[in-house]
């Protein structure tokens, strides 16, 4: 059968039509971006717009000069626009794209994270022959899909040229099991068949990374290949299932929705996994007091980190880019022991705006609802949302009735005592804890990799803010040197 070849006026066409859809989706990016700085940066657009205009500057040229039919039909064949088209169409059914062509590493199998005991480092190879590249990373991390436009006759011809023959004429009502080495001497054949091997190296990857405690779950995606025309090529496809992955074929690649009726999907966006009551830690409760997030502060001799916290707002803002979106329509709490150590950061160095602040937040007057709301916008330049609910609800860290898994001990007995409060709160409770404490939500991630859960149990949901407010404190109060105050304490209890 011969291949219809599409012309090089066509082909530019299409190449043209995938880059502005990748522009346009880069633009909407970095709008969102400006509007709320907890997007998540997209890797990998970059080299994937650039590829696309690679192939435009080819088709360019080729359209430009006087090449022979044949040279062009070569340059239209070979070009690798049918497999970024198929990549792009599948990353606009997906959901919170993270990014694209990931390269992922593995260790041996025995010293994956998950299974390492205490005390062990992780082992984090950067050999090509322990990694495999991920297309497109989506769900916020928590899918890794491959897509390749391999067609039925190349892959029978990857299966033939292992050798591997599966015996499609047993006789009626023998079973798999009954052939001699069945399993392990024909994974070994087909182990050689790429697409089989690529399947095996993404599985063995996703098992030594662990996204907000999960594995990441595999999906490969053929849509030149239709499962049911022969019994080898289907016989491959279970073996391709049976390392985990999901195969999707054919007409189950459903036809590419268009791009504005899928961008909100496609950005990922973390408050769709957050709690509708936020459990605040000290370090937000200081941010949420601090001058530096409030108003135009004094440029005066700071500590270094004050004054990088300075220019950082200068360039953004926290309260209407970070902080407003993510707390308005949310009920807040916190735990007694993180507003006692923001009560005592703030009485001993705060400014008196930032003690006003802080006793607005934690309701220390008689005012409620809009006239609360009312008090902390005289007290900030920027405009507070109707939604902020103030005052925040101090509750006690013990949940009654909460079961934690095993694993919480060794957690808990990493974190001083305020982490301890917040964390462990958050996560008996189920709600999301909004932090800026990286250290803290590290150590948890490391020690829940350590020990491991159960398929069915997680850790807490953190919320992790990019950056961190101090107090500004009264400019006496701070001796030559002295660290300001974050409200993120050290981890252990000396």
């Amino acid at each position: 059968m011969t291949v219809e070849v599409p012309s090089t006026e066509d082909t530019l066409q299409r190449c043209r039509s995938l880059l502005q859809e990748l522009e346009a989706f880069d633009r909407c990016l970095k709008e969102r971006k400006k509007k709320n700085t907890i997007a998540i940066a997209m890797s990998g657009l970059y080299l994937f717009q650039n590829n696309i205009k690679s192939e435009i500057k080819v088709f360019e040229i080729i359209a430009e000069a006087e090449y022979s039919t044949e040279k062009t039909q070569h340059a239209l064949v070979s070009s690798n626009l049918p497999h970024y088209e198929a990549l792009w169409n599948t990353a606009k059914r997906a959901h919170g794209l993270v990014g694209f062509h990931k390269r992922v590493y593995w260790g041996s199998e025995n010293t994956r994270p998950n299974r390492l005991a205490p005390g062990r480092k992780h082992p984090s190879p950067k050999n090509k022959d322990h990694s495999v590249q991920v297309d497109i990373v989506a769900r916020d991390g928590l899918e890794w899909i491959k897509v390749s436009t391999i067609t039925s006759k190349r892959l029978l011809f990857d299966i033939a040229g292992q050798g591997w023959e599966r015996d499609l004429d047993s006789e009626e009502g023998e079973s798999d099991t009954d052939a001699p080495n069945d399993g392990a001497q024909s994974l070994d054949d087909k182990g050689g068949v790429p697409l089989l091997r690529t399947a095996e190296c993404l599985a063995r990857a996703s098992r030594t990374v662990r996204v907000r405690y999960k594995y990441p779950e595999v999906r490969l995606v053929l849509p030149r290949i239709q499962p049911g025309t022969t019994e080898e090529i289907d016989a491959l496809l279970d073996d391709i299932r049976a390392t985990g992955a999901i195969v999707e074929c054919g007409s189950e690649c459903h036809d590419a929705p268009a791009l504005e009726d899928v961008l909100c999907h496609l950005i990922t966006d973390e408050s769709t996994d957050a709690s509708e009551v936020l459990n605040i830690d000290c370090t937000v409760l200081i941010a949420l007091t601090s001058d530096i997030s409030h108003m135009k502060v004094p440029d005066k001799p700071r500590s270094n980190m004050v004054k990088d916290q300075v220019k950082a707002e200068k360039k953004e803002k926290l309260m209407p880019s970070i902080l407003y979106p993510v707390m308005a329509g949310r009920s807040l709490v916190c735990t007694k022991e993180a507003a006692k150590r923001m009560r005592e950061l703030v009485d001993q160095i705060g400014t008196e705006s930032e003690k006003a602040r802080a006793a607005v937040l934690m309701g220390d007057c008689d005012d409620r609802g809009e006239k609360l709301t009312a008090e902390f916008q005289k007290l900030s330049i920027h405009p507070v949302p109707p939604g902020l609910q103030l005052p925040i609800e101090i509750v006690d860290k013990d949940v009654e009735g909460a079961s934690l898994p095993k694993v919480a001990a060794a957690v808990a007995a990493q974190l001083n005592d305020i982490n301890r409060s917040v964390f462990l709160y958050g996560w008996a409770s189920g709600r999301s804890t909004l932090s800026s404490n990286r250290v803290a939500a590290r150590t948890i991630e490391r020690v829940i990799d350590d020990y491991g859960t159960d398929e069915d149990q997680t850790g807490p949901h953190i919320w992790l803010l990019p950056t961190a407010r101090s107090l500004f404190t009264r400019e006496k109060s701070r001796s030559a040197g002295e660290t300001p105050a974050t409200g993120a304490s050290p981890m252990m209890v000396e």
